[in-house]
């Protein structure tokens, strides 16, 4: 194929620096390549597959299949058309913090070729929630016609873009408070609403010192209660539902784990009108420094099915989709 050629041309090239020059390159190429007129359109013809047994359904959407990108690869928003022009059922971009950050000192991506494998320190480096936003305006600008007001397309950007679901997922920056945590999470919401399908709260980086405290029980639950009660505000506003995964780690141990699960458990009990999907939890990548590579299955699937067997049935009679699961779990399910 015509771009499998290409790429075999530009692989030295963009593989001579150290990892994290090598996917700046990469983002540059495709995000540059991508404004060619026609080029999206083509290849959704080359790569975009459609067939009924890969058709999934999720938060009341049809995708044509059940492969996505998680966040992380596409940091700023800046690639996401030509990742669902390649054929990805949803694309999740981000983490983007309220106000740009540098992230951790460089060196802080590392390969291990024998692992197929990256060791990632970055620490939420992004551009910031604005640009982000400025981001995806321009680009749904090239999508739809020309006098068309984008607010009012709201509930279905992504499908100006691709047949897809678009996630973006938020955190912290790095100096802010953990105590004032969950107004970072607001202000990313609140600024990014109308251009998500999905959001994702990341409490579980490691990259970033003392985000992960904010799975412990009280932290959580303020947590909930902000952002969520921001969510309806502007869900009403803008007649839509827009779910909520909250990222949780999987080194988490079972008590650890088993109380962030009762925080959300009491969460929905409490709130006087639950909505279908409320809020879910995901997990994210384990170590210290994350470890991008295959998903440690095992410990993912034991992890999973245990929850599932104490938590599917009890949430989900209160009308509210949750799933507990990680990287394997999306892979699986979504």
């Amino acid at each position: 194929m015509l771009f499998d050629f290409i790429f075999r041309q530009l692989r030295p090239l963009i593989f001579s620096g150290d990892a994290e020059t090598a996917h700046e390159r990469m983002l540059t190429i495709v995000e540059s390549i991508s404004k060619f007129p026609g080029l999206i359109p083509l290849l959704r013809r080359q790569f975009m597959e459609e067939h009924s047994v890969l058709r999934t359904q999720l938060f009341g959407r049809s995708l044509q299949n059940p492969i996505g990108l998680a966040a992380g690869f596409d940091k700023d928003g800046r690639i996401h058309p030509a990742l669902f022009a390649l054929g990805f059922g949803f694309v999740e971009i981000g983490t983007v913090t309220p106000y740009p950050q540098a992230g951790n000192p460089r060196p802080r991506l590392f390969r291990l070729p024998e692992d197929e494998a990256l060791i990632n320190r970055l620490g939420f480096n992004n551009h910031g929630a604005s640009e982000m936003a400025e981001l995806l305006v321009s680009t749904l600008k090239r999508f739809i016609p020309k006098d068309t007001d984008i607010i009012e397309l709201n509930s279905n950007l992504t499908a100006n873009i691709a047949s897809g679901m678009l996630g973006i997922n938020i955190g912290k920056n790095k100096d802010t408070l953990l105590e004032k945590a969950s107004d970072d999470y607001v202000s990313c919401l609140s600024m990014l609403h109308p251009y998500a399908d999905y959001f994702t709260l990341n409490i579980s980086s490691p990259n970033t010192e003392d985000l992960r405290n904010l799975q412990e029980k009280d932290a959580l639950r303020v947590l909930l209660d902000s952002v969520c009660a921001c969510r309806d505000k502007l869900d009403q506003n803008h007649s839509r539902k827009t779910p909520l995964l909250v990222k949780l780690s999987p080194d988490l141990d079972e008590t650890a784990l088993g109380s962030s699960i009762r925080v959300m458990k009491e969460f929905f009990n409490s709130r006087s009108d639950s909505r279908q999907h409320d809020c879910e939890t995901s997990g994210t990548e384990k170590q210290t420094a994350k470890r991008k590579r295959r998903p440690e299955r095992k410990t993912a699937a034991e992890t999973q099915h245990g929850n599932d067997k104490k938590c599917f049935s009890e949430i989900r009679n209160r009308n509210a989709d949750y799933r507990c699961g990680w990287d394997f779990q999306w892979s699986r399910c979504i």
